[in-house]
């Protein structure tokens, strides 16, 4: 409850603060309505705000609400690499350079993968798939066993009901195993659902792109630099595109080329000298040149 002015100084409360009066911008008579679209000038009444409607309306406009900064997680320099199941050896970060195996859930490197001139199993030796029916057999059993390797199986099914490759199309099934392939921890689709955000310019596409970064998903980190670096869906974030360009170039995969390109640029606009060679021995991960004097 609230208290009068008097009991309020008498009992010690700091006294409410007076709102400076209103007036009509039209005739600087008292104002008591004001403009519900933009909330800017005040009228003492209707017809001075249609009379003053002319002037007003190409600068009247509903107020954006202020964008929050996306948070995007810290993403680490290095992490745990995950092995060959059959040689051991430290499995490339990019998925189009390993095998993944439905029919024992292993994930082999290429060498291991494919050293048989059947395209058997590396690990266990099984027969590949002859048709996509029994593929996709395949990942359902591998979804029902519930193993480690579950969200992988779920994300490739994922893309099976998004592409209608051997089942019929359906995007809501494709979205809802996308969804539980993430509760599993498949930075893929994680991923994935950053890519869609930044396609629709969804401020949350750069927070879902930084944990998939975070796990060092190659095309995260692509695209997560290359959003920060344009000011896409947040304001220009030079330090954090930095930082994924230079962890994606230090992985020496398929996009080490086009990372190294684009942190070139990217040295290149924060060099007050504009010299482009040391860019591009700091892009390379070498000292830059010494001046030659004439």
């Amino acid at each position: 409850k609230r208290l009068p002015s008097a009991n309020r100084a008498r009992k010690g409360c700091p006294a409410r603060p007076k709102t400076m009066p209103s007036y009509c911008f039209l005739c600087a008579e008292p104002a008591k309505l004001r403009c519900g679209r933009c909330k800017g000038p005040w009228y003492c009444s209707r017809d001075c705000q249609r009379d003053d409607w002319k002037r007003h309306a190409p600068a009247c406009a509903i107020p954006k609400k202020p964008v929050p900064k996306p948070v995007i997680p810290q993403i680490p320099r290095n992490v745990k690499p995950k092995t060959c199941a059959t040689c051991a050896c430290d499995l490339p970060e990019d998925v189009r350079d390993i095998v993944y195996n439905s029919c024992c859930g292993k994930t082999c490197c290429v060498e291991c993968g494919r050293k048989h001139e059947d395209h058997r199993c590396g690990f266990c030796g099984v027969k590949p798939c002859e048709t996509t029916t029994e593929a996709l057999e395949r990942l359902e059993q591998r979804i029902q066993i519930n193993e480690q390797d579950a969200g992988q199986a779920l994300n490739l099914l994922s893309g099976h009901h998004m592409r209608g490759e051997g089942i019929p199309q359906n995007p809501n099934e494709a979205l809802r195993l996308r969804d539980i392939a993430i509760a599993r921890g498949d930075r893929e689709s994680l991923c994935n659902r950053g890519l869609d955000e930044l396609q629709r310019e969804d401020p949350k596409a750069r927070e879902t792109l930084g944990k998939a970064a975070a796990l060092h998903c190659p095309a995260a980190l692509l695209k997560l630099g290359t959003a920060c670096f344009n000011g896409v869906c947040g304001p220009p974030d030079k330090t954090t595109a930095r930082r994924c360009f230079e962890i994606l170039a230090a992985q020496k995969g398929r996009l080490e080329g086009e990372a190294r390109m684009k942190l070139c640029s990217l040295l290149s606009t924060e060099n007050k000298e504009g010299d482009r060679r040391a860019a591009l021995a700091a892009a390379a991960g070498q000292e830059a040149p010494a001046a030659t004097r004439g």
